[in-house]
């Protein structure tokens, strides 16, 4: 059993080599086939529209037999089919900017593009209706607060008629300094001496805010975009035919005819054959040589198929013939 698996796989194997010796030639069908008689010259066309990556090359088929004519390759004329498609197409730029203003914002934007992504080209322009702007984030910052205050009219300039804090848009700041200054007098025992103290505080501190760290504005552009190539090449092969020569039958004696036998050749009339109009202009809508090597290859596999079945059975036979030989000696013996 495990070399019936064996056998098997082999035929699957030559199968498969048989199948890619096919040309790629015998696969690729022409879309127009032509054969003439140009000027004396027998001529078999074949038109192939292929992709670009195609090599010519895999195109031409080795000579071969077709109405009482054998062709061989003798030429090739390349044509390329070129495309050109057009649409529109939209790109989305961005950009940052420190301030929100659209003067800052236009500065920053080119008024058109140039675009091309190895296959579509053309220039955008700026579509300003699709201007946005957000900010770009946010961060926690500083800043100092003071305050100055004046305390009027005190007795003396003493530091507890000053508060040690205040509030000021909201955040509580610190005393830091005060100055006092005199603002009336009076005579004592003809001296002057305050009567009167003025206390100028300031107050500073610490306070927080939120700031826009930038800005971020996006903006379309908007275009007509080209893509040109080479979307396929045509090939045109010419193969010219030789006629085949007739194979001469090999010479029959004559028989000596009897004289009944010349009096009716004598009276049988004869026959002459039409010669065969000259194929000048005929057109077949697609070639079939491919189908012979086709036709070849599946008879090769079903030979090669057949012989090793063959093979199988015979040494399958052999085996049980073996079997059955020694189970009737053992027979014997035991007898």
């Amino acid at each position: 059993m495990k070399r019936m698996k064996q056998l098997l796989t082999g035929c699957a194997v030559l199968a498969l080599l048989l199948g890619s010796a096919v040309s790629v030639s015998a696969l690729e069908v022409p879309t127009e086939t032509i054969v003439r008689n140009l000027d004396g010259v027998q001529e078999y066309i074949k038109v192939y529209t292929v992709s670009p990556e195609m090599d010519a090359a895999d195109l031409i088929e080795p000579p071969f037999d077709y109405n009482g004519y054998t062709y061989a390759y003798t030429g090739i004329v390349k044509v390329e089919n070129a495309y050109s498609d057009t649409k529109t197409h939209t790109e989305t730029v961005t950009v940052e900017t420190e301030k929100k203003d659209l003067n800052v914002i236009l500065e920053a934007l080119e008024p058109s593009m140039e675009y091309d992504d190895g296959t579509w080209h053309g220039v955008l322009n700026l579509d300003h209706t699709t201007i946005q702007t957000e900010a770009a984030g946010h961060e926690v910052r500083s800043y100092t607060i003071t305050e100055v205050k004046q305390i009027d009219n005190l007795n003396s300039n003493d530091m507890s008629f000053v508060p040690s804090t205040t509030v000021k848009d909201g955040v509580t700041i610190q005393l830091k300094n005060v100055d006092w200054q005199v603002q009336s007098t009076d005579l004592v025992d003809d001296v002057l001496v305050p009567a009167s103290y003025v206390a100028v505080a300031t107050y500073s501190g610490i306070g927080w805010y939120s700031a826009v760290t930038g800005y971020v504005s996006t903006a379309e552009y908007v275009g007509t975009v080209t893509s040109e190539g080479i979307g396929s090449i045509t090939y045109t092969l010419t193969y010219t035919g030789t006629p085949i020569a007739p194979q001469e039958p090999e010479p029959t004696p004559t028989p000596t005819p009897t004289p009944t036998q010349e009096a009716e050749t004598e009276r049988a009339p004869a026959i002459t054959t039409a010669p065969e109009p000259e194929n000048t202009g005929e057109r077949t809508t697609h070639g079939f040589n491919w189908l012979w090597i086709v036709c070849g290859v599946a008879v090769l596999l079903a030979l090669a198929f057949g012989v090793i079945l063959i093979i199988v059975i015979r040494k399958h036979g052999d085996h049980e013939a073996k079997y059955y030989e020694t189970e009737d000696t053992r027979y014997e013996d035991q007898n």
